[in-house]
């Protein structure tokens, strides 16, 4: 990208009205289930499944005012985000802010990683994207 900061893809999200479905479908595509959480702050239910040489992130409402309903309401199941892992978050933010993202959650512990901080961010040129710290 031209800078210091380094973007590794970490997985893509994909939001599902149905994890059970999604999840049988994935199973059948090769994927293998890697961790399954109920995120009750961010209101989600997360299935990470590891596929092939990648990561897929199933994430399904857990209420009506999960901020992937409004998404599924929109668009119906599809890729939600892309993840990216970086070296340094705050720096990071601060770099993708410079270039115009919006943030839209402030840096937290990701249950599904094991407390690794995360944070989302969106732009109206590329969508939602999630950083989680190295």
């Amino acid at each position: 990208m031209g800078n210091s900061i380094n973007f590794k893809i970490h997985h893509v999200g994909i939001a599902v009205k149905d994890m059970g479905k999604a999840k049988e479908t994935y199973k059948s595509l090769g994927a293998e289930v890697v961790n399954e959480v109920r995120d009750e702050k961010r209101k989600v239910h997360l299935c990470f499944m590891k596929m092939n040489n990648g990561y897929v992130e199933l994430v399904a409402p857990l209420s009506d005012y999960s901020p992937v309903s409004g998404f599924l309401l929109r668009n119906g199941s599809g890729t939600y985000h892309i993840c990216y892992e970086v070296d340094d978050i705050d720096r990071t933010i601060d770099y993708l802010k410079s270039k115009g993202f919006i943030l839209v959650e402030r840096p937290s512990e990701a249950v599904l990683f094991d407390g690794k901080m995360v944070t989302f961010l969106y732009s109206k040129d590329v969508g939602l994207i999630e950083l989680i710290q190295k």
